[in-house]
């Protein structure tokens, strides 16, 4: 089984329950940390670079649903998958409006959250290459230097690297329209 070069944040109330899955995601995941709430979490956020949450719906503090808001605001692209002991297809309706990459319910079995994670995992590297291309693009094509790039904050960062894929979209289909 590959180890993959990624870190998660397992968010979990139940001490044992959190335990669990940060042993079982170690076999196949580089770096796992876990938190106990939503608030533990956001400060993990602020501080590591996360490929993806794991989180319990119902906890104290602050819960999955509102944890899974606050992700999207200020990490809008990081993947976060659901899992609750309390599956309802309200719940799941709202987890996946919210932005939840998968909601699972509890007890989860360990080979179907691997699954889940790995497809997830499996996303997230192929946006990071997608965003790489993109960055090469703009400065292999303008006079950004990457450091005023890196500079940036994450949400002008896309608007500029959405820009450069529809200018490059442009010319593509520039060139396509003279060969006709």
């Amino acid at each position: 089984m590959d180890i993959l070069d990624n870190r998660i944040v397992v968010v979990e109330d139940d001490e044992t329950l959190g335990s669990i899955y940060k042993e079982w995601l170690e076999l196949f995941v580089n770096r796992i940390f876990v938190a106990r709430n939503g608030k533990e979490c956001l400060e993990v956020l602020s501080k590591e670079k996360i490929d993806l949450v794991i989180t319990d719906v119902k906890m104290p503090i602050m819960d999955g649903y509102e944890l899974l808001e606050k992700i999207k605001e200020k990490y809008f692209d990081l993947k976060t998958i659901m899992l609750t002991a309390f599956g309802d297809k309200e719940g799941v309706i709202k987890a996946l409006r919210l932005g939840a990459y998968d909601f699972l319910d509890k007890p989860v079995k360990m080979d179907m959250l691997e699954h889940v994670v790995r497809n997830a995992l499996a996303y997230v590297d192929q946006q990071k290459m997608q965003r790489q291309l993109l960055e090469l693009l703009l400065f292999n094509y303008s006079d950004t230097p990457p450091e005023h790039f890196q500079r940036l904050s994450e949400t002008d960062k896309n608007k500029i690297l959405k820009g450069v894929l529809e200018l490059m979209r442009m010319k593509i289909l520039k060139k396509e329209l003279k060969n006709v």
